[in-house]
């Protein structure tokens, strides 16, 4: 039996977007963490490839802030591949450490849905720092944690509740407890961008944050696309226009859609 644990501190709760997206993060043993993202009800949730990024930056935060405990894992760079971007059912993110340093902390996470078939795998790059501590330190092997209660977004589609005219508000459904951009929710903003740019779906992606947004509202700006034989890749980045500055830089590959 699951051990269930006194819901850490809301004053440490650190993932807006994971509450919304009603992921349960669970610690079947020492070294390994899970998050589970539930598939959502029609018309009230995230895609496929929203709910895996969201799932696999859990999954890797959390294994990475229990090795670096005192101290905090912040994430750096993601690099995901989508096996099957018809993924059926809760998505298990199951993610475990590779390493981990005084700098930096490099988890690994597969993702797992319904039919027991791996459909997705990440590499997770973290930066350590000082002063951070996340409700992940509090979960202990055999323990399972619901964020869906810290839920502050009503449910929607997506794009209706989170983007409002291509772009990111920065407000408490948006960031962390420092008033930063929540990153998974922020790259939900390539998906459109994708889909506009003539991918049919996304089979790769990667994500590399190199400043925070603070200001908002966010926005992402396509730099290029390029074709090689029957894919499509797109650059590009999320700039926080208020900071004007560049967060992320981003890309995303996938089969051309028909006609592009």
């Amino acid at each position: 039996m699951q051990a269930e644990l006194t819901p850490p501190r809301t004053d440490v709760i650190t993932d807006a977007a994971g509450a919304w997206f009603g992921a349960r993060v669970h610690r079947p043993t020492a070294d390994v963490v899970e998050a589970i993202l539930p598939t959502p009800a029609p018309g009230t949730g995230g895609s496929v490839f929203a709910r895996m990024v969201q799932g696999v930056d859990i999954a890797a935060g959390a294994s990475a802030n229990l090795v670096v405990d005192p101290a905090g894992a912040v994430t750096a760079d993601i690099v995901l591949h989508v096996l099957d971007p018809d993924a059926q059912g809760d998505l298990v993110c199951r993610g475990s450490m590779v390493r981990a340093g005084r700098a930096h902390a490099v988890a690994e996470v597969t993702v797992v849905d319904a039919r027991g078939e791996v459909v997705g795998v990440a590499t997770v790059n973290h930066g350590v720092r000082e002063g951070i501590r996340m409700y992940l330190h509090e979960i202990e092997p055999g323990g399972t944690f619901d964020l869906a209660p810290y839920r502050k977004a009503p449910l929607g589609p997506l794009a209706e509740v989170f983007h409002t005219d291509g772009q990111i508000v920065l407000n408490d459904r948006t960031t962390n407890p420092w008033g930063v951009g929540q990153g998974a929710l922020m790259v939900t903003l390539v998906e459109p961008a994708a889909t506009e740019a003539g991918l049919s779906h996304i089979d790769d992606f990667t994500v590399r944050f190199i400043a925070p947004a603070s200001v908002g509202p966010v926005r992402f700006v396509r730099t290029s696309v390029t074709d090689r034989a029957t894919s499509r890749l797109l650059v590009g980045e999320i700039r926080d226009l208020g900071a004007d500055r560049t967060v992320c830089l981003i890309t995303a590959a996938g089969p051309r859609s028909e006609g592009a």
